[in-house]
């Protein structure tokens, strides 16, 4: 026997178990779930029996989450009008997108419409101007329905819609989450499919408030954000519950 070539051969083996190990390990520890490319081609063929058609990715990987304390701020559309009234601000000018932007915030910030948990999500270009929307995150997870959209036309601000979630804190439990490939599962028994095809563009995992637009509006409330899987279709959203039953 070649004991050389067999101690090579053990070595070899003995490293490739113990990364095997290593990655169950963090795996575990994390909490992280892990979806297998047989389990998409089967959702997505089920979905396609129901009319239902996926054009996104479809997120391979989840760990367990806590909930999510957050308050909503009310801002009277009086005070906001009188905001865009007073507007010393100006975007007229050939100003890059990123300047743009950079003069919003500074503007939305000393206005007391901004938080450091707001993010750049969409920068459309208009014929005389733009509108440019943030979207609050936590931890990198996007807060639902929690954003605030400006109008610029011909250097102006022309009005500013506020929505935004603030999260004050995270729950001391995390509970596990459900695959993506579930939430597919539980969204083709919601929808009716049988008329119109859906066509599924975007599957996000969010922090969302199941009843926000009950809230009063008329102070500040406090609710609790949960963990949901967000799906974009035919140009709506329906957000699952993403714990596990």
């Amino acid at each position: 026997m070649d004991w050389t070539k067999a101690k090579t051969i053990l070595i070899a083996a003995l490293i490739i178990t113990n990364i095997i190990l290593g990655a169950s390990l963090f795996i575990v520890k994390n909490n992280m779930q892990y979806v297998n490319l047989d389990e998409e081609n089967d959702i997505r063929s089920f979905l396609a029996s129901r009319n239902i058609y996926v054009y996104s990715s479809i997120p391979e990987r989840t760990k367990s989450m806590p909930v999510l304390n957050v308050r909503y701020d009310n801002y009277p559309p009086e005070k906001i009008q009188q905001l865009i009234e007073n507007a010393a601000v100006s975007f007229a000018g050939n100003m890059s997108q990123e300047e743009i932007v950079q003069r919003l915030k500074d503007f939305l910030i000393e206005s007391g419409l901004f938080n450091e948990h707001a993010r750049l999500e969409t920068f459309i270009d208009q014929e005389n101007g733009y509108i440019v929307t943030f979207k609050n995150y936590y931890n990198d997870i996007p807060l639902e329905s929690s954003f605030i959209t400006c109008v610029i036309e011909n250097g102006r601000i022309t009005d500013i819609e506020p929505l935004l979630l603030t999260p004050t804190k995270s729950g001391t439990n995390k509970k596990e989450i459900i695959a993506a490939t579930t939430a597919l599962f539980k969204f083709a028994g919601l929808i009716d499919s049988s008329q119109t095809p859906i066509n599924i563009t975007d599957i996000q995992l969010v922090y969302w408030v199941p009843d926000m637009f009950l809230f009063d509006m008329e102070d500040t409330t406090s609710d609790t954000a949960f963990p949901a899987w967000c799906i974009s279709y035919n140009g709506e959203k329906k957000c699952i519950n993403a714990y596990k039953e």
